[in-house]
Order: C-alpha cells, then structure tokens, then sequence
C-alpha cells in the first residue's frame, strides 16, 4: 500500500474516534443537566407544572389525637378513686354500686376487673357523700317516690336509713362515724348539729343565721364555712365558724360568693364568685392562715375542680362555651398553681363538660365525669 492510501485511511480513522468521543460527552452533558433538574432539594417550596405553573405541595399534617380517653359505658355517679389508688367505684343510673381495678401502664389507663356489689337498690340517686374512712356513705335523692332528699346506707345492716326531711345540709366530720348537718324545725329556726351518720345521737352546737346555709367541714375537721344558697342580695358572705360553735368570723365579706372545695391540708379553700356584669362564676381562692384572698383567673364553680395533694395546683375544668348549673357546658381542662397564678391548659379534644373530677395518687392522671354522656374519663395531665 503507497503511503497516500496509508494517509488517508489514518484520516478516516480519526474523524471517527472524534466523532464518538463528542456524541458520549453530548450524552453525559443532557443526563447531568434532567438530574439537576429533577433533584429539587428537600427544602424547596415551589415546583413547576407542565404549563410554568407553581404548585405548592401541601404541609404534612399532624394526626390528630385525643387527650381524654372515655373509660366506662355505664352512666356514672359519684364516682371516687379507692383501694389506695388502685381501684375506682361508682354508682351508676339504676342505683347499682360497682367496683373496677385501675391498671395504668405508660400513658394509658385501664379499667379492669369489674364487679357489682351487692346493696339495697333505691332508685333516683343523683350525688353520693363519701366518707373520709369506711365503706358507709350517704345518697342524696331527686324527684321520685322518696320521701326524703337524703339516706344514709349503713354497711352493716345493708339498708338504707332515711334522715329526716329537715336536714337542709350535711358533711362528714373527718373519723367517718359522725356528721355535721344544718336542721330547720317546722318554724323555720336553723340549729348547726352533729350526730351518727343516720341521724341518731342528736346533739345541738349552736343556732345558724339562715334557713338556707349550707355548710363545708375541712379535712381535719378543725373548721366549717357555711354560705346562704339562696341569698337574693348583691353580697353572699362565706362565714368561718368553730365545731363547737364558740368562734365565729366572716372569712368573704365582699362579692356574692357560694360553693367551697377545700385544700387537702385544712388551709385554703377555692370558691365561686359571680360577676356583677355577665353573671358567670369566677374561681377564687382564700387562705385561711394569710387572709389572702384572690381571684384564680378562670370561669369555673368549685364543683368542676379538683386540688393536687400538696395543696399546691388545682385542675379545673373551664366552661369555654355555656355557664355551669344552667344546662351542659363545653370545658377544656387547666392546671392553675395557686401561689404563682401560672395555668397549663390541657386541651380534650372532644366535647367534655366535667364533674367530680379527681386525681390518680401520683397525680398524673385527672379522671373526671363527662356530663355530655355520663360517663367516666381520663386524662394525663403528666406533662
């Protein structure tokens, strides 16, 4: 072969290698060039459509979780932590009393274990007054064929024993075998007495003021507050008086004031206070050893809260829609320090209107009635 031939084959040869080479690099450059396109980094908010559009993707949304869980079925009434914290037992509608085992594991609560006891049945009991000791108690009755509003059911003989029709108010002293109660004679005169839970062993201690005074005996049973329930003036006193009736003293003279739940160590008390203006309840708070006196900062009566052990904090449930005692309200829940006046709201996520409410022993569970169905609830207020 001559030496052009040679020439012109090695030309050839190069055009082709040349070729090759740039139809690789044009390939590499267009699949470099869709990946950077299409990798969008995690952080950016607009993409684009086909047509040049930007599309917002939609913000991941949260799963949404209940905070009160509904424990029973059963309508319940007055229903009370017992057994030293590890069992709950209430009545429920038709006058059956139950009681159920506490199992709580993490977060959660369990109801297990559920018994009937068997007792007389006495139908229309709408409030149980439970005693600070024993397994005796009294029922408070609406409407219906009973003659009396109030019975005391005695344990031992497994009967109820009616009191008579003119006890106006009645407490539990603090050893379980004695009471405190408020009786008005057939004259209207009210006397402050005490005696055996089914009204045995009268003994008189002193003439109160009104027909209508209703009375709170403390914990330790060294103090009584009394008020007037259906006192139609501007200003309702709560009044301190002594068990023997000898000390007597006006503990809240401004406001109209009613309703008292008293701190596990004797010493303060929270209370409702209506306002003038929209005529709800406010929740306050007095200190029997300092005087103080002051507002708690929340919509709410004394019957929908309930004190930490330490007397330190009070859970309340908190009307956000509708006024209590006049129809069903819609509550969410709130934690107050009483001494700092801080709150931490715990939100049900469902429609609660709270009652009875009381803690687990460790304070990390709140269980209360739901007067939207009747039944009991719980939630972790551990947080």
């Amino acid at each position: 072969m001559n030496k052009k031939a040679i020439a012109i084959l090695g030309a050839i040869f190069i055009l082709i290698v040349a070729t090759l080479g740039f139809l690789i690099y044009a390939r590499g450059h267009k699949s470099t060039k869709n990946t950077a396109q299409t990798n969008t980094p995690a952080d950016q908010t607009n993409t684009q459509a086909p047509d040049n559009t930007a599309v917002t993707p939609p913000a991941p949304q949260p799963e949404p979780k209940t905070a009160a869980v509904k424990l029973t079925d059963d309508e319940v009434i007055s229903p009370v932590l017992f057994f030293h914290g590890n069992g709950i037992t209430y009545f429920n509608s038709q006058g059956q009393l139950f009681q159920t085992d506490l199992q709580v594991s993490g977060n959660s609560v369990l109801l297990s274990n559920k018994r009937e006891l068997t007792i007389a049945l006495k139908p229309g009991i709408s409030k149980i007054f439970w005693p600070p000791v024993g397994n005796n108690f009294i029922a408070q009755f609406l409407g219906g064929s009973n003659p009396t509003p109030l019975s005391f059911y005695d344990g031992g003989k497994g009967a109820y024993v009616d009191l008579p029709a003119e006890v106006e108010s009645i407490d539990w002293l603090p050893t379980g075998d004695k009471v405190l109660l408020v009786y008005v004679d057939s004259t209207g005169k009210a006397t402050l007495n005490s005696a055996s839970p089914d009204g045995s062993n009268y003994q008189t201690i002193t003439q109160m003021y009104e027909a209508d005074d209703q009375i709170s005996v403390s914990p330790d049973g060294k103090s009584i507050l009394f008020w007037r329930t259906k006192n139609r003036d501007a200003t309702n006193v709560i009044s301190f008086l002594s068990p023997d009736g000898k000390v007597y003293k006006p503990i809240v003279t401004s406001g109209y004031n009613i309703g008292v739940k008293w701190s596990p160590d004797s010493q303060k008390f929270v209370f409702g206070r209506r306002d003038p203006q929209s005529q709800n309840y406010q929740l306050w708070m007095a200190d029997l050893s300092s005087g103080v006196v002051k507002s708690l900062g929340v919509n709410t009566i004394p019957d929908k809260t309930v004190w930490s052990q330490d007397g330190s904090t009070v859970y309340a449930a908190v009307p956000t829609q509708g006024t209590p005692g006049n129809g069903l309200t819609t509550d969410t829940i709130m934690k107050i320090d009483v001494n700092s006046g801080n709150k931490q709201e715990f939100v049900p996520g469902l429609t609660i209107d709270g009652e009875d409410l009381f803690l687990s022993l460790d304070g990390n569970t709140l269980f209360f009635k739901n007067n939207q169905d009747r039944s009991l609830y719980y939630i972790d207020v551990s947080k």
